[in-house]
């Protein structure tokens, strides 16, 4: 996959779609009262190099929601908001371990009326968990959404809705709405793979009733698509860390296995675009500058 940078910026990255392996919920409902903690789990079958993706939500006087799994895994907050009496929150971490997991929401020492949890889960393939943009929102009434969030083609949304008990959300356009197995009979968790990159995407959920609510937001960009490498790259491969200058600024040549089994390498082109190559010319356009003393194109490509 060639990159070509002109001044007009880059094109997006080929990408593959997001494979959504498997997901899984869970839910109760303790009613009011006091606990040393509440939990609900999910029970899944699940393979090394995947991505877990954890949509929560949980009562505000939990002071906290912890998610915890059989392999001992370290899950990253990606999003939480607060919509009190209710949180609502997002998860990540990468599977290290086949096999049968349980993953849990864990509520520590709750006391108090709604205690509520709900817990979805998804197993996703072929993701880039380092590409995550996230969003936030909160407020009142019966349209909920989020701060903006931009994303690539083909990537794993998830909106996670927490509310005052109003009951199952209506998805947004586009979203499915994740169904729901727990004794809560509620859902607010809608998903989509991405279809087109958005710039400005705001998770939109309609709630049957007027409610407090939070939001939290996520997407997660598949990992570029591989292509064949150019038999003959040619131009001069610019080494790890060798700097650029392009219209005034200075970058380093992005070099190296990304580690997802692609090798980014960066090639240098003295003279007009026109030496370029033809098989260089692949997918994205370039950035004219100087390397080495020396005015021409750059071209990255990843394969």
């Amino acid at each position: 996959m060639v990159m070509l940078l002109f001044a007009m910026g880059p094109l997006p990255a080929a990408h593959a779609a997001t494979t959504l392996v498997q997901q899984g919920n869970n839910g109760f409902d303790f009613g009011t009262g006091s606990y040393g903690s509440i939990q609900a789990a999910v029970y899944m079958t699940v393979t090394s190099g995947d991505v877990l993706v954890v949509g929560a939500e949980a009562p505000a006087i939990c002071g906290g929601i912890a998610i915890e799994d059989t392999f001992g895994t370290s899950f990253s907050t990606q999003a939480m908001k607060s919509g009190v009496p209710f949180d609502a929150a997002i998860f990540t971490a990468k599977v290290s371990t086949s096999g049968n997991d349980g993953i849990w929401l864990v509520c520590a020492n709750p006391n108090g009326p709604n205690l509520v949890l709900n817990l979805y889960v998804y197993e996703l393939a072929g993701v880039n968990l380092a590409s995550a943009t996230t969003g936030t929102g909160t407020g009142t009434g019966t349209a909920a959404s989020t701060s903006s969030v931009s994303y690539a083609g083909g990537s794993f949304l998830l909106g996670m809705v927490a509310d005052n008990r109003g009951g199952s959300a209506t998805a947004g356009s586009g979203f499915t709405l994740s169904g729901e197995s727990s004794d809560t009979g509620t859902s607010g968790a809608e998903y989509e793979t991405a279809g087109a990159a958005s710039s400005s995407s705001a998770f939109p959920v309609t709630l049957p009733s007027s409610v407090q609510w939070a939001e939290a937001a996520i997407a997660i960009a598949p990992i570029p698509a591989a292509v064949v490498c150019p038999s003959t790259a040619g131009g001069t491969l610019m080494p790890a860390g060798a700097t650029f200058t392009s219209s005034g600024n200075t970058w380093l040549a992005p070099n190296g296995n990304d580690g997802a089994g692609g090798h980014w390498s960066s090639y240098f082109f003295p003279g007009t675009q026109g030496v370029v190559p033809a098989p260089m010319m692949q997918g994205w356009a370039g950035e004219y500058g100087s390397y080495g003393g020396q005015s021409g194109w750059v071209v990255t490509f990843y394969c």
